[in-house]
């Protein structure tokens, strides 16, 4: 009897708490910032804003292999799209180009995705000015 007791108790208990630990795990928050992936990629032929037109094919090659959602982009990869804004600098505002690519090839494969390029410097020259120098001053 006491055996049976001891089980029933159990059953009672299991089946009193999984239900309300199941309802009271959280699930994590669904982020709105949008996620940014970089393909370094240099262009195929030269762009300016304002001088190209809406509308021309462009294309530009990866610079290294890229990992993005489980898919390795390798080096060399050839995306592929068109102009879709092109405005010259005047008075009233700044220069505006934009492009977007729709697929990307390479030996072996090809996907066909949306992304949209943007213009980023990275200096290659070491910053002018600094002292390294670690010994006496010269006097």
């Amino acid at each position: 009897m006491f055996a049976r007791t001891i089980l029933a108790g159990s059953v009672f208990v299991t089946s009193l708490f999984v239900p309300v630990l199941t309802f009271s795990q959280q699930k994590p928050p669904v982020s709105s910032v949008p996620v940014v992936r970089e393909f370094p990629a240099t262009m195929g032929q030269s762009v300016t804003a304002g001088k190209t037109p809406i509308g021309t094919k462009v294309s530009a090659k990866l610079s290294v292999a890229t990992l993005v959602d489980g898919v390795v982009y390798p080096k060399n990869a050839t995306f592929s799209g068109e102009v879709t804004e092109s405005v010259a600098k005047s008075s009233a505002g700044p220069s505006r180009l934009a492009i977007v690519m729709n697929s990307v090839q390479w030996k072996g494969g090809s996907a066909s995705i949306k992304v949209f390029l943007t213009g980023w410097y990275y200096p290659t020259r070491i910053a002018v000015g600094q002292n390294l120098d670690y010994g006496p001053a010269d006097t």
